[in-house]
């Protein structure tokens, strides 16, 4: 039986490929939103810190010296223009993911599309090596009986 080769194995693995490069780069950029998020939830877990030293000083009705409140006052506004870049950055970030997740369904798209054009025509193959050999086969047939 002869053997079945796809002439477009070429463009299939190169398409695999560029599909494969897609998801890595949206790997990446996951990987980057998600280290976005913890940054974003160690500056809310700072600011609660210095709200909660602010307000205990004041339940408790212990002097704090001006500094030290100013200091905790600048640092509150520290982080909040910090939490806002990095609020900012996660938009741009979701932005490039999006863009990656497109190029991924395409690429996704044109693989699956060469794909369906391989296994047709292996199919295909199929058929016509096995009513090739139905051929031989009854001509085998035929010869052999007209030796009787």
């Amino acid at each position: 039986m002869a053997r079945y080769h796809f002439r477009l194995a070429p463009l299939l693995s190169y398409r695999e490929s560029l599909r494969d490069q897609c998801r890595q780069v949206l790997s990446q950029w996951l990987a980057r939103d998600a280290a976005l998020v913890a940054e974003q939830q160690r500056l809310e877990e700072e600011r609660e810190r210095q709200f909660e030293e602010m307000r205990s000083v004041q339940r408790v009705g212990v002097a704090m010296s001006v500094d030290k409140l100013a200091t905790r006052r600048y640092r509150l506004g520290q982080i909040a223009v910090l939490h806002q870049g990095l609020a900012v950055q996660r938009q741009e970030v979701a932005r490039q993911m999006e863009l990656c997740r497109q190029a991924l369904i395409q690429a996704d798209q044109g693989v699956k599309v060469l794909e369906r054009l391989s296994d047709t025509q292996h199919a295909e193959f199929l058929h016509r090596e096995e009513a090739r050999e139905s051929r031989e086969r009854e001509e085998i047939w035929q010869a052999g009986r007209g030796r009787e």
